[in-house]
């Protein structure tokens, strides 16, 4: 597990207390994010602070001119902090976001005012798995399409997978189906429109009818940006093997959250679940980000394997998720601790 230096958490406090100066709020949790939380922090690796505050003042929380529910600010060169207020982290809990379970379940603290680990308990408890599971797959879908996968985008950010690049043109297809078709080279990334077969086109008419097989429709397209990097691979993989474990232990009867910790999970956790050839490339790639090589390696995760099920079975893996009233009762005590002095 990463151990934060001396200098580095003194660092950190004083930029707490410069956001509460600057916000004139008071932060009750302030924790390890990103890659110091997930192990696969490098020398050269920022720290991301997450924060959970409460105005000083709570009225202004009643003030047309109220405070955000977000905070995102830089400190130095190498400390960012972001987090939410306790109303919108309790919110994100009820609804069993990641990034907030994630955060409350940091294995590096740099600041509590409450009894986090009651709350954490809790929601590990509650949380609903068919919700977190779907932020997973967000993740692994987003990640892999802008960052590994070769795609077109139009103007409606409609997404066509190129299955070839010849001299003239691009071969592509349609989400989700296996016909093919063409765009010429020169309209990419230019202001002159393709025509593209209406079949292929997910969104509806203004009539709200679907387009007639035989026509066409004109959209300016453009090629997306891909950056395959370890970093980018690793992201798609970790996010990927999450959603994975998930619905696997929750099929053997018990949904049972990933460490945060990713080279915990891999040792501890994934073994039971996946083969020893996706094992053996997240070691490599945590093994190549710990060290700070993060140089452009294609795309090692492929589209099968970064594809996740858009459908689950909710009767296995569905639950109403953490209680509000109960939820509440934390949000009171991270209120009182933040108008201790």
């Amino acid at each position: 597990m990463t151990t934060i230096p001396a200098e580095a958490r003194e660092r950190i406090e004083d930029a707490l207390r410069e956001l509460e100066a600057e916000r004139d709020v008071s932060v009750v949790l302030a924790v390890a994010r990103g890659s110091h939380a997930w192990g696969l922090d490098s020398p050269e690796s920022d720290y991301d602070v997450g924060v959970v505050y409460a105005p000083r003042d709570l009225r202004t929380g009643f003030h047309l001119s109220k405070p955000r529910d977000t905070v995102e600010r830089t400190f130095g060169a190498d400390i960012e902090l972001s987090g939410w207020d306790v109303t919108r982290f309790a919110t994100l809990l009820s609804q069993s976001n990641d990034g907030a379970i994630d955060a409350l379940r940091s294995p590096i603290r740099y600041r509590e005012r409450f009894d986090a680990d009651a709350l954490r308990e809790y929601v590990e408890a509650t949380f609903d798995p068919a919700s977190l599971y779907y932020c997973y797959r967000g993740i692994a879908k987003s990640n892999y399409r802008k960052y590994l996968s070769w795609h077109l985008v139009d103007s409606e950010k409609q997404l066509y997978p190129i299955v070839e690049r010849t001299d003239e043109a691009y071969v592509v297809r349609s989400r989700g189906s296996d016909g093919e078709f063409t765009i010429p080279r020169h309209l990419v990334d230019s202001e002159e429109p393709a025509r593209i077969p209406a079949e292929h086109v997910e969104s509806k008419s203004a009539s709200g009818a679907e387009h007639p097989s035989h026509e066409f429709v004109e959209r300016t397209v453009r090629s997306t940006k891909i950056r395959q990097t370890v970093k980018r691979n690793l992201a798609v993989l970790v996010a990927v093997m999450s959603a994975r474990y998930l619905l696997a232990t929750g099929e053997a009867g018990a949904h049972e959250l990933p460490h945060v910790d990713v080279p915990t999970f891999l040792a501890e956790q994934a073994p039971d679940v996946f083969d020893d050839d996706l094992l053996a490339l997240a070691e490599e790639l945590v093994e190549r980000k710990r060290r700070g090589d993060d140089g452009e390696i294609g795309d090692r995760i492929g589209p099968e394997t970064a594809t996740l099920p858009e459908k689950i079975d909710y009767e296995t893996h569905a639950r109403p998720g953490p209680d509000a009233s109960k939820l509440d009762e934390f949000v009171d005590e991270m209120l009182d601790a933040a108008a201790e002095p």
